[in-house]
């Protein structure tokens, strides 16, 4: 199968802290990119569903906030939990510092 994605994804396995605004226990990003997020969830979403989601990444002081759209979603497991994938709608300039600041730590 082709790789389609256009930017370079960065495997994450941490906490989200809210989804739309509602505390979000049991919710992590799993990888993360410029165009967008996979996050690992204890509820379903609707594909094209918005979401909004705050997560601290490493090495920052203070939470990010994101938003996309959902592109696709996977079950996960029988206990009701989905891998989720999403589109973001904007370009985050920090987030794509912090990416690069990343690239440049691992090199």
């Amino acid at each position: 199968m082709r790789e389609q994605r256009r930017s370079r994804r960065f495997a994450l396995n941490l906490e989200v802290l809210e989804i739309s605004g509602k505390p979000a226990p049991g919710a992590r990003i799993l990888d993360l990119s410029v165009n967008g997020a996979r996050l690992a969830l204890p509820f379903a979403t609707r594909i094209n569903e918005q979401l909004k989601f705050m997560v601290l990444l490493p090495g920052l002081t203070k939470p990010s906030t994101f938003i996309g759209r959902v592109v696709w979603k996977k079950p996960a497991d029988p206990e009701g939990r989905y891998v989720t994938g999403l589109q973001f709608y904007q370009n985050y300039w920090d987030l794509d510092q912090w990416l690069r600041a990343q690239t440049h730590t691992k090199a």
